[in-house]
């Protein structure tokens, strides 16, 4: 099986859903991962590279299970970039998932 987890953040895959697809990889299941947004406005420590921090401690938290591909979509703004539909739209047609998790549709 196929599974696509889409984040819209860096660390919201580790958080929400890496129970979950760490069990699918463990029965052969592919898994893809889409990281939405660069994390930039993210401000639990105040540092000047905090998009390389998020980006860095996503892949550490997640290379057990893959590399997620990172779109950099700026944080805060992904529903002001009318591309970004059509961006993962393509992901979504390349890899053709049998399966997506996501946030749920009320998640801010």
């Amino acid at each position: 099986m196929k599974i696509l987890a889409i984040g819209a953040h860096p660390d919201d895959i580790e958080i929400f859903m890496y129970g979950f697809l760490a069990s699918c990889k463990s029965r052969g299941d592919e898994i893809y991962m889409i990281v939405a947004t660069d994390g930039g406005a993210g401000k639990v420590i105040e540092e000047s590279n905090i998009v390389e921090i998020r980006k860095n401690e996503t892949i550490m938290g997640l290379k057990k299970i893959g590399v997620p591909s990172f779109l950099n979509f700026p944080d805060g703004e992904l529903n002001l970039h009318n591309y970004a539909k059509n961006v993962l739209k393509d992901y979504i047609n390349e890899i053709k998932p049998d399966l997506v998790l996501t946030h749920s549709p009320k998640d801010y």
